[in-house]
């Protein structure tokens, strides 16, 4: 239950929640360098940014960029849920 928790958490985040804009502003902003410029920087033209557009991105940009994340996520449940299985403490639960 945690993994579907995870995506829709993330998701809403970057989409529909109250802070939502307020987010992809900052992340946007080149005056605020956000992860060195890792998302404004694909919207940077001749020198300017073209910040509606990146704010307008955002959830398209963030949203899909959780999988590796996921995948990593989910790995790490795999092996723990198989470590928890061969523990010997456990055996007969």
């Amino acid at each position: 239950w945690k993994i579907p928790v995870y995506v829709l958490l993330y998701s809403l985040f970057f989409t529909i929640s109250p802070w939502a804009s307020e987010v992809a502003e900052f992340m946007c902003d080149p005056k605020n360098d956000f992860e060195h410029g890792k998302v404004y920087r694909l919207f940077e033209h001749d020198g300017t940014v073209d910040i509606p557009r990146c704010i307008h991105m955002v959830p398209r940009i963030m949203v899909p960029s959780m999988i590796p994340r996921l995948i990593i996520y989910m790995y790490s449940v795999k092996g723990a849920v198989e470590f928890m299985r061969c523990h010997p403490a456990n055996d007969g639960s």
